[in-house]
């Protein structure tokens, strides 16, 4: 590869010296140089300007000025980095000193001037500028560069302290030079450095580690950190130089990433478990229905004062208790269809009372206060248990040495209610419900957390769906949360539904007294579970209904097919192999478009809604039901226009 060719300008205003130098280069094997003569000051500074040479030879006598005012110039006012030789016929120890201050390059005697000497000179000197750029090019990289660079000698004294190192830290080099590497370190993890470094000395090793140092305001910061030998000009280790990057914001998400995975295994896991309760919720119930139903009927065969009334009623409270629950069962596996309607959370807390005595302790005094004019909401009656549920067992949990759990329900008006949006709603009136404990509190960072999912404060036992599922309930229903809470005084949960001003919740009627109607319509009875069905038809066919039947989806529409009159309902279970209840309702409705429907079931997976919300023109019964209302709710569905 040819060498590329060294540009130079000779300012020399004596022509013959200028020709000498000429011939001494063209003599050089070693390299190719092409010179250039500026004979004055003025014609110097003008080629300088034009920054086209690599080196500058300058004779010390220039006419009136001297060579040494050249070099002044060029270095000071014009900035020039390019070396610049100075050439002389005579020595002067003062002008030399001033040189050498001004950074000339070199000093050659025109009288002892040969092709090796300029050559040598000249390489010398650009060598020395190209070390010099490459050595100032990686300091400013150093002292530039975002990771912390740092030096340290064999005590371990800080030496050498980069801007990066300023900038994480916070210390300046003249707070930190001087000071010990092992004051940055945490305490509990100083021995383990301590090894590093002996290592790093001892075995020449470049070892990597990350660890925690302590930053000029006293806050912690994660470092990886690189720690490399640094040996001297006779190879030997003279300190240790360590490179450290932040990486606190990475273990943060590292360890954010790792919580998330953590509780969306255990969200996998309930949502697991939601599946088995609502396969088990489906198969318990159609028991309690085979089991209700034949109590219904001896009942109805014994005498009016036999003896065996009081073990049947028995029996029938537990079917009713064990129906609750199931129920109870889909409200924790998050499995249970939206039905809203008007609730009075008066009714809902008396019910879940007994609930709340098994759940929480005896050291826990539980307090009920009613305001016995509550207004009505809308919403689903399953959902509010799952809120209040939710709430009562995170006071409790609140609580381990015991406390008070108060639970308050009012009317209150809007402008009572300044932190409330009302909106959304034309409602003037609210229901307030309130959850207060006597417990251990929160801290405004755990507050502003609470209702995030996933996000929990109970380590392994808390999934972080709880609260979460309660704010996204309250706000589908219009409602809305807030949360006041006190480190070791206790939490207020209060809760706001507009009241509904159309309609009013009663309590669910009393068994009514007055005779079923008769019915004459057909109906078809689609149930895949034998012993059910059979109860089904035995009912219907009792109150004069016409009943035809079949065990699966497949075997109904068969039956509606063939039959030649008309089939005024359909009664249909929602789970069914082969075809769903909707699919054969919609089947049904292609032949039979006037055809009514009622489903029944025990758990709905999501057959009839898919956003978990039930339409108002759907009917459904939950299994188990009395027969007696059964058969009044097909009354009415049949009477409806």
């Amino acid at each position: 590869m040819t060498k590329k060719t060294v540009r130079i300008l000779v300012v020399e205003d004596n022509l013959e010296d200028f020709e000498i130098l000429r011939i001494l280069f063209s003599r050089v094997k070693h390299g190719r140089y092409e010179l250039k003569n500026a004979t004055s000051f003025s014609e110097a500074l003008e080629e300088l300007r034009r920054g086209e040479h690599d080196a500058y030879l300058v004779d010390y006598k220039l006419g009136a000025v001297s060579g040494l005012e050249f070099l002044r110039r060029a270095v000071q006012q014009e900035k020039c980095e390019e070396p610049i030789i100075l050439l002389t016929r005579f020595g002067d120890y003062e002008l030399d000193i001033e040189a050498m201050s001004l950074r000339a390059a070199d000093f050659l005697n025109k009288n002892k001037l040969d092709s090796e000497v300029l050559e040598r000179s000249v390489r010398y000197a650009l060598d020395r500028k190209n070390a010099e750029e490459a050595q100032s090019q990686l300091t400013a990289i150093l002292e530039q560069s975002a990771v912390a660079i740092v030096g340290f000698n064999l005590e371990g004294k800080i030496t050498n302290w980069n801007q990066g190192a300023e900038n994480m830290f916070g210390f300046s080099i003249n707070e930190i030079k001087n000071q010990s590497a092992f004051s940055l370190v945490v305490a509990d993890q100083m021995t383990e450095i301590r090894n590093l470094w002996n290592k790093t000395i001892e075995m020449e090793e470049v070892l990597n580690h990350e660890e925690t140092w302590v930053k000029k305001n006293g806050d912690h910061i994660h470092v990886s950190i690189t720690l490399s030998p640094i040996k001297n000009r006779i190879n030997k280790i003279a300190g240790v130089s360590v490179i450290a990057r932040d990486i606190t914001y990475r273990k943060q998400v590292q360890a954010t990433l790792q919580k998330q995975e953590e509780q969306i295994r255990l969200s996998e896991k309930m949502d697991a478990i939601g599946r088995l309760a609502g396969g088990v919720a489906h198969d318990f119930n159609n028991l309690l229905s085979v089991i209700g139903g034949n109590i219904e009927f001896l009942l109805d065969n014994l005498e009016k004062d036999s003896a065996q009334k009081e073990e049947l009623f028995e029996i029938q409270k537990a079917v009713r208790q064990g129906a609750e629950l199931t129920k109870q069962l889909l409200v924790f596996g998050q499995k249970q269809v939206s039905q809203p309607q008007a609730v009075n959370l008066n009714e809902i807390c008396g019910e879940m009372h007994k609930m709340f005595k098994r759940l929480i302790d005896a050291s826990i005094e539980l307090s009920i206060t009613n305001n016995s004019e509550l207004k009505s909401i809308y919403i689903d009656p399953g959902q509010i248990q799952q809120v209040i549920l939710n709430l009562v067992l995170n006071a409790r949990d609140a609580m381990p040495k015991g406390g008070r759990l108060i639970i308050e329900s009012k009317n209150v008006q809007v402008g009572e209610l300044e932190q409330v949006q009302v909106e959304e709603t034309a409602s003037r009136t609210y229901v307030h419900l309130s959850v207060t404990d006597t417990g251990t509190g929160m801290t405004p960072e755990v507050k502003d957390h609470i209702f995030e999912p996933f996000f929990t404060t109970k380590a392994e036992k808390g999934t972080g769906l709880g609260l979460a599922s309660v704010y996204a309930i309250v706000k589908k229903w219009n409602g809305s949360i807030f949360v006041n809470s006190t480190p070791d005084v206790g939490t207020t949960f209060s809760l706001f539904f507009p009241a509904s001003e159309l309609i009013e919740s009663s309590k669910a009627n009393p068994k009514q007294q007055t005779l079923i109607p008769m019915g004459f319509e057909t109906l078809l009875v689609a149930e895949d579970e034998e012993s059910v069905r059979k109860i089904l038809v035995r009912v219907l066919e009792k109150y004069g209904y016409r009943v035809l039947q079949a065990g699966h989806g497949a075997e109904a529409v068969q039956k509606a097919s063939e039959y030649q009159d008309e089939i005024d309902l359909l009664l249909t279970d929602t789970i069914m192999p082969k075809m769903n209840g909707k699919e054969l309702a919609d089947e049904l409705r292609k032949f039979r478009p006037k055809i009514k429907v009622i489903f029944i079931s025990g758990y709905t997976e999501e057959v009839l809604s898919e956003q978990g919300i039930l339409d108002s023109n759907i009917h459904l019964i939950q299994k188990p039901f009395e027969l007696d209302f059964l058969v009044r709710e097909i009354r009415k569905v049949l009477d409806e226009k």
